[in-house]
């Protein structure tokens, strides 16, 4: 977690990490189009104890490492003196979401951020798919309700669920190819018909026996 100080007139007097937006300023400088300076515009005009958010993107500054800024506003006793900003990467989320390497052979866990991008490096895909990998579904993402909701799509079995941050429209998809879910059910239908067989013919050799 990367913070910073931005005065209410937009200029950048401290941050953990002295990158290019450092003693720059929000307002009109190269970054006012950014990530950090929309949370500090909201903030400026936030009351105590408000917070403003805006969602991952690429950050230049951060050498264009994917971001997502939290902000809310200083007092000085009833005085409003600056916004403090809180950086976060997206290496923890990443982390927590694919870190382990999915789960079972094809089990995947996705966010989706409210652009259809994924927000999450799939260990599935050779390439890095942060904010650069759409994902498609045959249904409509910004139609779901809030709960869990399960769909077949495409041969793999999802279970979607919204996640709602500041008004920030997220999806949170756990999916995992039909045929592996289906695969041990066919194991125990083959075991049993095994079964059966041995069951079968043992019941044929003992009549044969005794029938003799």
């Amino acid at each position: 977690m990367i913070y910073s100080f931005i005065d209410l007139k937009g200029n950048i007097i401290y941050t953990v990490f002295k990158e290019r937006d450092f003693a720059t300023n929000v307002m009109q400088g190269q970054w006012k189009d950014t990530g950090i300076a929309k949370v500090f515009n909201t903030a400026a005009k936030s009351k105590l104890g408000e917070i403003s958010y805006d969602t991952f993107s690429h950050y230049e500054p951060s050498y264009s490492v994917a971001a997502a800024f939290i902000a809310t506003p200083i007092f000085d006793g009833l005085n409003k003196i600056g916004v403090l900003v809180f950086q976060m990467p997206i290496d923890r989320v990443n982390n927590v979401l694919s870190g382990d390497g999915g789960f079972a052979k094809t089990g995947d866990i996705l966010l989706v951020g409210p652009d259809g991008l994924l927000r999450n490096d799939t260990p599935r895909t050779k390439e890095n798919d942060i904010l650069l990998t759409k994902f498609n579904s045959s249904h409509d993402l910004s139609s779901l309700n809030e709960g869990l909701e399960v769909w077949r799509d495409d041969g793999f079995l999802e279970v979607e669920t919204l996640l709602n941050y500041h008004c920030t429209r997220n999806t949170i998809i756990s999916r995992i190819s039909e045929s592996e879910v289906k695969a041990p059910l066919y194991e125990a239908i083959y075991y049993s018909l095994a079964i059966g067989i041995v069951i079968f013919t043992l019941i044929i050799f003992f009549s044969f026996i005794v029938s003799r």
